[in-house]
Parts: structure tokens; sequence; C-alpha cells
């Protein structure tokens, strides 16, 4: 299966793929399905398949506590991997890879008891060829699609993008072909820190501060650096962190207001919309899938961004996780995997591309952040004493270390 982000970046108009499949780019949830796995005792079994409900042997499973792998086992010939049941409640979510199949990411929570996980194939994109069933965008609002949203949408804050927030998660940086943008990348990316003050936008026509709601109805999902440097998110234009820190925007009015809505898939385990930006006249727009679990969670996002000039290529995913507040019990929508990438100034066929994994969020009341003026991006451990004095500070605000075990140790007091 293509993933959609390439088939728009394929040719000259956007396109789908060449059979329905190509619309399930799905995750986590998404690709769950019943089929009567007994567990063993003292085990939890889950079983991989194929798109037919074969089972895979040999499919490389993990598990995961909060920013630390707890183990790893292959399947067996009947596609079935036993999880230790001592730890088990460490588990927040668990990894399947399997060479030439999707990756999928299941969070713990929506395993079911018989924990089927079914595998799709992925396509290795080649460049100059376009597959073409229909086009995905413009398109007209499907009511029924934009109700599926917002069911969802209102379940999340939307006081989000306005709070000082902090993540610790797994950040890598490299160049890649087109059929790399999605694979695994390095096998062990420096662990960093996040930290950023709630607030807003700023770009080199308009350096006022503006929440990302406002700039993205005002300008687009793109718009000119504002430093004169260049980075992995910044070429010729700059892009919002969507699969990462502003993953929240999903969830928003303004995102609502910005597009249309398709239905791909509907059911009661998974819903899968499209969605496509309206007015591309003149500023850049978004075109993806979005996937949700009807009334309850949104799960995987894919977007490509579609600039009317000087278009870089750039697309990205994200795979959602929230943080529930335990005075208020609001649900804040944030990203437990991300990928942004965009073509390389250095050579024809090249993108560069950056991944975040393994990411433990943390959101606090107010606007500004404790422990940082602004946005900080640190190592952890830390490396210097500045981000050794971060770390102290974040012990202090974060005592039942949310983000990290052993926040605070290490960095001297």
């Amino acid at each position: 299966m293509l993933p959609l982000s390439r088939l728009l970046h394929l040719g000259s108009a956007p396109a789908i793929g060449s059979y329905a499949g190509a619309f399930r780019r799905s995750a986590a949830v998404a690709a769950l399905f019943l089929g009567g796995v007994s567990p063993a005792a003292g085990q939890v079994s889950i079983q991989a398949v194929d798109s037919e409900g074969h089972p895979i042997p040999a499919v490389q499973v993990e598990w995961y506590a909060p920013g630390a792998l707890l183990g790893s086992t292959l399947t067996g010939p009947d596609g079935v991997a036993e999880i230790p049941e001592d730890g088990w409640e460490s588990v927040v979510r668990i990894h399947l890879r399997f060479l030439g199949l999707e990756t999928r990411v299941v969070q713990r929570r929506n395993l079911p008891d018989d924990g089927v996980i079914r595998m799709e194939p992925t396509a290795v994109a080649v460049e100059g060829i376009t597959v073409e069933v229909g086009h995905l965008c413009p398109s007209v609002d499907d009511p029924r699609a934009r109700r599926e949203w917002a069911r969802v949408a209102r379940r999340y804050s939307p006081e989000t993008g306005a709070r000082a927030r902090s993540a610790n998660f797994r950040l890598s940086k490299e160049r890649v072909a087109p059929e790399e943008l999605y694979a695994e990348g390095d096998a062990n990316p420096e662990r960093v820190h996040l930290a950023q003050s709630g607030g807003g936008v700023i770009h080199g026509d308009d350096p006022v501060f503006r929440p990302l709601d406002e700039r993205t109805r005002s300008d687009g999902y793109a718009w000119p650096p504002f430093f004169n440097v260049v980075s992995v998110r910044q070429l010729k234009w700059s892009y919002p962190e969507l699969d990462r820190g502003d993953a929240h925007h999903f969830a928003s009015a303004a995102f609502g207001e910005l597009h249309t809505f398709q239905m791909l898939e509907e059911g009661s385990e998974r819903t899968i919309l499209a969605f496509c930006g309206r007015d591309a006249s003149n500023r850049t727009t978004l075109h993806g899938t979005l996937t949700l679990v009807p009334e309850r969670a949104f799960v995987q996002a894919e977007w490509a961004f579609v600039s009317p000039t000087d278009d870089e290529g750039a697309g990205g995913a994200v795979v959602f996780d929230e943080v529930v507040e335990a005075y208020s019990g609001a649900r804040h929508l944030v990203a437990a995997e991300g990928t942004f990438y965009r073509r390389s100034s250095d050579g024809t066929g090249r993108y560069v591309v950056e991944r975040s994994t393994e990411a433990r969020w943390l959101v606090f009341p107010t606007a500004d952040h404790p422990c940082s003026n602004g946005r900080s991006l640190y190592g952890s451990p830390p490396r210097s004493q500045k981000a050794a004095a971060f770390a102290r500070c974040m012990a202090d605000h974060d005592p039942a270390n949310t983000l990290w075990p052993g926040a605070g140790e290490g960095v001297g007091r």
C-alpha cells in the first residue's frame, strides 16, 4: 500500500491508490480485529495476521513502558506472540514490525481480549509513476464525515495549544530516499526533552506571535521563516509541528473550519476520514487522512502540505495519545509518535526526515513553562549545567516523574 502523502506528491495532481486498501494507512486501534487467540497461563497472547486473515510468522513484537523497552519476541508459525504477564501492568503500547508490512503501534488500553492485529503491505513508490484511481482533493464536505470528526474533536480540550507543555521522546534526523520515509530510522535515536510555553507562531512577514489556530486561518500551513537558517523544518517555508507539539490542532475549531471531510471507511472499531484544505489558491493547505475510533479517540493522521508556489514535497504523520488532567478530567490531544519530511536541497530524489518516538507529555495549568522561558530542547540525561538546572526544575514540578523515571537524578543539587 502506498502511503497517501507519497501519492499526493507523485505526478502533477493529488491521487489516491490503486485499490481501496490504499486509503488504509491505519495504526493502533484502527488495526485491531477479532480473532479468538487464547492466552496461555501467565502470558498475554496476540496474533499478527495479514490482510486476508492468514497468520504471519517471525513478526518482531516489542512492548514498552513509558520511555522504556520492556521486552521483545517473534511470532511463531501461527502468528502468535506471548508477552509475559509479569510487568504487563507497566506496558503502555506494543509495536509490531515486519519487512514489507506497515509497522503497527497498538496502545495497550485499546487491545481487545483476543488481540488479533492485522498488518497490511506497504509498497515502495517509484519516482515518475502516478497511481491514479480518482482525485482526493478538492472535495465537497460530507456532513456525515464532519459529524464523525466533530464528535471526537469535542472530547479534547481546546486549551492545549495555550498551555505550557513538556515532552520526553527519542529524536532522529536523516536524509533518505523516498521509499525510506516510513522506515524505522536510527536504531538508537537520541532522547531529548522539549519545553514549550503556550503562545503563538511568528514568521518573516509577521513578527507578532499569534496562536496556531489564528495563524493557520490567516496564513495557511506554511509561512516565510523568521530566522535566516536552514533546518529540517525550515527551508523556503516554515511548517507547524503537527506531528509533535501541535498535534492538538487536529481537534481544533480552526482545523474543522479550514477543511472539508469525506468518509473513506466507516465501522464500529475504526473510521477513516479524508480531509482537504479549503482555498488552496494562495496559501499552503493540508490534504490527508484521519483515523479515529467513533465517539472515542483520534488514532492517527497522515498529511501532505500542498503549496501553490515553491512546493517542497513536505508532509508528515502522527500517532496520537492523550494526557488527562487529574484535577479537571480535561483530555489533551498529544503525539505518541510523529514524522515530518520535506525534499532535500542537496540533490534530487532525497528527503530530510525527522522522527519522534516514545513520547511522553506533561501539560501545565498555565501558559508559562515553569522551567523554560519560551521553547527549549535539552538532551536527556542532561549534558550541560543549563540542562542540569532544567532537569532539577522539572524534578520539582514533576515529582511523580511523569515524563521519565529518574528525571532529577544525577544532576546535582
